[in-house]
């Protein structure tokens, strides 16, 4: 089983997202970016999605710090968004490379994606 490091503020996403993603995967669930920072030291992550805007900053503060100590979870890191509302998350969404997927998702889309980034 892989494990997502799945960055929500909202607890019935985190849920649904769990149940939905199970057995091929065990979700390591974070609220906040502080939260996320912690859980990246986990070397067993397979894979991050991450919500765009949270309590304590945005999706881009995970990714850097992605990049700074687990820089190959940058390469599977997927953005979920309700779109940008900003010019500096416009940017980071422009991000070369970066997976991002338009909130509601269809959890198929999000599986094969996944599948994708992580049977490299």
């Amino acid at each position: 089983m892989k494990r997502l490091l799945h960055v929500e503020d909202e607890p019935l996403l985190i849920t649904t997202l769990r149940l939905l993603l199970a057995p091929d995967w065990e979700t390591v669930p974070c609220g906040t970016v502080a939260e996320a920072r912690s859980a990246l030291d986990d070397g067993g992550l397979a894979a991050i999605v991450c919500d765009l805007r949270l309590p304590d900053g945005s999706a881009e503060d995970v990714y850097q710090a992605a990049l700074a100590g687990r820089p190959e979870l940058a390469e599977r890191f997927v953005v979920t968004t309700g779109g940008a509302t900003s010019d500096s998350a416009a940017r980071f969404l422009a991000t070369p490379g970066l997976h991002t997927l338009p909130k509601p998702f269809d959890v198929d889309e999000l599986t094969a994606l996944l599948r994708r980034l992580t049977e490299r």
